[in-house]
């Protein structure tokens, strides 16, 4: 038996901490999803365990009466369990048992909650049933997500009869019948892997005179899945009696009109046909008065005679809220269309602004960029590993590159797949542009949250121009303010990331094609060219979808009808402006697949092999969860809840350029629904859109804007919508924007520690277990050959590494990675706790503290070898002055890890190892032998 910290006894019975590797590969195959059953698990005396638990009056139980989980019992608080069982809940989250379920499960760094929310003691007495339903996936207070649910039973003496026993179901069922039933007996452990595809409760109720008793314990990373699994939600699967067909309608329209409801409010309000014009009696000499909407028009009460919108907004009048007025007689009556062409408002320009006015603006937008950029001065020093680390330092990483051995934008260089491999993605634009504050001695962190935030204002100003040319100064600046100030911005407007690159270019396009549909300029055509370019060439599916705004919009000369509509869009200027950049994207695109494809470490990496990860499958596409996930952070990161409808039915109804809104409404739903999979696993993605919603944002803000109580100051009322701006979308995500302030220690960094101490300065390196991610080799500035299970698995590329000079090994998780592959080379060390020293001959590694010939030695003497338990026995090796030599022998396990010393990382299967001193052990396998002899 186990003893634990403080001398208290285990809980758990041996058995299950040696298990893991053993029941691996049942677990993975497990039938309708990963899961494994295990018995016997609790060391303890049942009677003893049973006095202990809490019957049905304990008060500290949280009682849950809902219709999914009728009578369900449940205490998450620790420090209320009683003694017994609140060791048991401890032992269940100490690394020892973590260490067990990462090897059972295959998923690394796994956590539990110290909240234990959902989790603890379970009970249910008679009746008690819990219906059919996937956990949540997304752990908002830990910012962590949920791998694993670990359900222990303490119940004796259970028969079937007894119900309550636990169903999994297959996730394309109807739920009626279950995959696998599990009775909840006692000792009984069942692990299984959570996500949208794993449901499971229990149908068949607790039998009376019954009490179920259960430890339910969740485990989680501090990274998402490699898949979609979910979201914040528990999804419930079946609903109570759906016999009916009414029920069964009503349940299908439930969620829909749950989310539609008050956008439906605001399209039954804009379908009242009441009159917008309310004309005067015949014969009689009055006003009439239009009351506000109509393609942009403003007109109420107040002076006789007619004014622009610009001439209201110029004149102290109409600075304190005086509205338009338009004069109808019977001598000269005007219809309503004449009157709304009247009262159109022309584009705000700077020569319809009075100078003060300007001025005034100027302060205004100056202010507003500074305080974007004091939000993030404090952290422009930080490490890149807030979030998306894997991101970060990638594009950090050819930036670097480009600053130590020149800029080369045809052939930019991450050094993952060697130490000067090529890996273009995106055209290296922003990378060379972060040279220049490298070059002057910048930190390279700094430099690249610098060079980003740059980009992010570039996109600010220009969206700014934008509105103010097609909606005019109040849309201009709410739009600027959403943008600046969404949680989604003050996240990821200094991430290392090339997107608000891509997003100045497709904003800049826009703009500079409208000029040129209404000026008719071709120097506009050329600044259409270079940021379309700049928005296609550096990340193309940011910018494909912002040529439909400008299409979509419609000039003040254009004439009416659907061959002009066609003539004004075929002309040479238009041709040319958005031709030309798509044919740059899409020829640096064939570029880069022809540099991936000519290597074999980077050929699976090409566009035609990552198909399924650029734009999803069909089978993702009709996963609910999965477009609500996308839906959900729209909502909550940019313009918060419940605002994305109403902002869409203003642009659409109200706007007074409505098929330029209606083009960005269709920015916002085709990149997500043609690039389905890139949003649904990586929120950055959002920055494409992020303009295009802000742009709405402003509209939605002009219209606010006209609804003011006019005896209220505008600065009052500027400063309401700043507050309601604050408390109704920034601080709802305030934990999201949180790491940037208070960023999280990441352990890549940790390990390029390691390699700083144990390697030279600017040694290649072979890395395992780090997928791609170059966090580690950026921060140890040790360039390499990452690993990926792509490449682990093809020899042409294991069988060159010993010939491209690599002499060290970076094993992240060396109990787990795949570090088999230091067989390809005749020698290995163990320099440290993940990192290896290997060479094809004894002198090149025989200055670590323990080597090894990977070769098998062919003559050995059976009768000689003395057998190693694993994970129960160990051989000691003593002080002998010179290297000891430990011959093994074992049969092939890719699982075997063998480990000589404390604070050195374990060697797989080897033929003999040398060492001066040491205690030999084993796990992975049943027993290992061992020859010792001096050297």
């Amino acid at each position: 038996m186990r003893v634990l910290a403080g001398g208290i006894q285990s809980l758990i019975t041996d058995h299950v901490f040696g298990a893991g590797p053993d029941l691996a590969p049942a677990f993975a195959a497990a039938d309708p999803f990963p899961h494994i059953v295990m018995d016997d698990v609790i060391g303890a005396d049942p009677d003893e365990f049973l006095a202990d638990f809490p019957d049905a009056d304990w008060p500290g139980w949280c009682r849950y009466r809902d219709q999914y989980q009728p009578g369900k019992l449940i205490c998450s608080d620790v420090r209320a369990m009683p003694p017994l069982t609140a060791a048991l809940v401890r032992e269940l989250c100490e690394p020892a048992f973590l260490c067990f379920l990462e090897q059972l499960t295959g998923i690394p760094r796994l956590v539990p909650d110290p909240y234990f929310e959902g989790g603890g003691l379970h009970a249910g007495g008679p009746g008690a049933t819990l219906t059919p339903h996937t956990d949540f996936h997304v752990y908002p207070r830990l910012r962590l997500y949920r791998q694993v649910n670990v359900l222990l039973y303490l119940n004796p003496e259970w028969l079937p009869d007894d119900g309550g026993a636990l169903e999994l179901f297959d996730a394309a069922s109807d739920f009626t019948n279950s995959a696998r039933s599990i009775d909840p007996v006692w000792g009984r452990m069942v692990i299984f892997r959570t996500d949208d595809r794993s449901p499971h409760g229990f149908t068949r109720p607790v039998a009376d005179g019954r009490f179920r008793r259960s430890i339910a314990l969740y485990y989680y990373t501090a990274t998402e899945a490699d898949i979609f699994a979910g979201d914040t939600n528990t999804y419930w699967k079946t609903h109570g009696d759906t016999s009916s067909s009414r029920r069964r309608v009503r349940l299908a329209a439930y969620r829909s009109l749950l989310t539609g409801s008050r956008a439906l409010s605001m399209l039954a309000h804009r379908c009242n046909p009441k009159p917008w014009i309310q004309r005067p009696a015949r014969g009689a000499v009055g006003l009439a008065t239009v009351r506000l909407m109509r393609r942009g028009t403003f007109v109420t009460r107040g002076r006789r005679g007619h004014r622009t919108p610009e001439e209201v907004l110029g004149s102290p009048s109409g600075r304190r809220g005086t509205i338009l007025t338009a004069s109808i007689t019977p001598s000269a009556q005007a219809t309503s269309a004449d009157l709304t062409d009247r009262c159109r408002p022309r584009p705000f320009t700077a020569l319809n602004v009075p100078v003060h006015r300007r001025g005034l603006e100027v302060i205004v937008v100056v202010l507003l960029l500074t305080g974007a950029v004091a939000a993030h001065w404090g952290t422009l020093g930080d490490r890149l590993t807030e979030r998306h680390d894997f991101r970060q330092t990638q594009t950090a990483a050819s930036a670097v590159d480009f600053a130590a051995h020149g800029i080369d934008l045809l052939h930019p260089r991450v050094p993952v797949f060697g130490p000067r491999s090529e890996v273009p993605y995106e055209f290296p634009l922003f990378q060379a542009i972060a040279t220049i504050p490298m070059n002057f001695g910048i930190d390279a962190d700094a430099a690249m949250r610098g060079t980003a935030l740059a980009c992010f204002l570039l996109t600010a100003v220009l969206l700014y121009g934008l509105l103010r040319r097609v909606a005019g100064r109040p849309a201009a600046v709410g739009a600027l303010v959403a943008f600046l100030f969404s949680p989604f911005g003050l996240q990821w407007s200094h991430a290392s990331l090339i997107e608000y690159l891509a997003t100045a270019g497709a904003v800049g396009f826009v703009w500079a094609g409208i000029e040129w549909r209404e000026r008719k300029h071709w120097a506009f055509v050329v600044l259409a060219v270079v940021a379309g370019s700049v928005a296609m060439l550096v990340k193309i599916t940011t910018g494909i979808f912002w040529i439909l705004p400008l299409l979509l919009y419609t000039a003040a000369r254009e004439a009416k009808g659907l061959r002009a509509w066609i003539r004004e869009r075929v002309e040479p200027g238009m041709i040319v402006a958005v031709s030309v950049p798509v044919f740059a994207g899409l020829l640096w695109t064939r570029h880069a697949d022809a540099i991936k494809g000519a290597h074999a470490a980077t050929k699976w990496i090409t566009s035609s092999n990552l198909q399924a990860w650029n734009f999803g499958t069909v089978a993702q596409r009709l996963v609910l969860d999965n477009w609500l996930t996308v839906f959900n952070r729209i909502e909550l990161l940019l313009v918060g809840r419940p605002l994305f409808f109403v902002l869409v039915i203003v642009a659409l109804w109200w706007g007074r350029a409505q098929r330029f809104w209606l083009g960005l409404v269709l920015v916002i739903a085709f990149s997500p629904a043609v690039f389905f999979n890139l949003y649904v696993v990586h929120d950055y993605y959002l920055a494409a859109l992020s303009p295009a919603l802000a742009a709405l944002v402003g509209l939605a803000t002009v219209w606010l804007w006209s609804h003011r109580p006019h005896r209220v100051s505008p600065a009052l009322c500027a400063a309401v919508l700043v507050a309601v701006w604050v408390f109704w979308v920034v601080a709802p995500a305030w934990s999201y924007v949180l790491p940037m302030y208070d960023p999280p220690a990441d352990p890549y960094v940790a390990a390029a520690t390691e390699l700083r101490r144990t390697t030279p300065v600017g040694a290649p390196v072979v890395y395992l277990g780090e997928d791609w991610n170059p966090t580690t080799p950026y921060y140890a500035d040790r360039p390499g050959l990452m690993l990926p299970p792509a490449l682990v698995a093809d020899p042409e590329v294991l069988d060159r590494m010993p010939r491209q000079g690599y002499r060290y090994v970076f094993s992240f998780a060396p109990d787990t990675d795949p570090i088999e592959v230091l067989s390809r080379w005749r020698w290995v060390g163990i320099v440290g706790p993940r990192t290896y020293l290997v060479g094809s001959r004894r002198a090149d590694v025989a200055s670590a503290p323990v080597f090894a010939s990977t070769a098998p030695i062919s003559s050995i003497d059976d009768s000689a070898l003395t057998t190693v338990d694993c994970g129960a026995s160990h051989l000691a090796v003593s002080d002998s002055g010179a290297p000891t030599r430990v011959v093994v022998s074992a049969d092939r396990s890719h699982r075997l890890r063998i480990r000589v010393r404390d604070g050195l990382a374990p060697l797989p299967r080897v033929g003999a190892i040398y060492l001066r001193s040491g205690a030999l052990s084993c796990t992975g396998a049943t027993s290992i032998g061992v020859s010792v002899d001096s050297q």
